[in-house]
């Protein structure tokens, strides 16, 4: 997993665990990221592209399995504490 999927996981389970917000969404995930990196919005059009990409990669993300919606059709991620990992060709037989 790359860096910035792995850095996406982590603040879905920081949310989820520590926050006091009830809706973990994609534009809350690029929100909290981009200012923990930059601090301020001095660029509109990298915010936005940074945000583009934080919604693709948790697409990506939900569609493989590693998070899930709490309730259908709403915004609100978690961690898939039951996922499974399927065999990889670079797996010890």
């Amino acid at each position: 997993m790359g860096n910035e999927l792995k850095m996406i996981v982590e603040a879905i389970h920081q949310h989820n665990e520590y926050s006091l917000v009830s809706e973990v969404s994609a534009n809350l995930i690029g929100n909290y990221l981009y200012l923990r990196d930059n601090k301020i919005i001095s660029h509109v059009n990298d915010y936005n592209n940074f945000k583009r990409k934080v919604r693709s990669l948790i697409n990506k993300l939900e569609k493989r399995g590693f998070i899930i919606r709490k309730s259908e059709g709403k915004p609100n991620y978690q961690i898939n504490n039951s996922f499974e990992r399927k065999n990889s060709i670079f797996d010890n037989q």
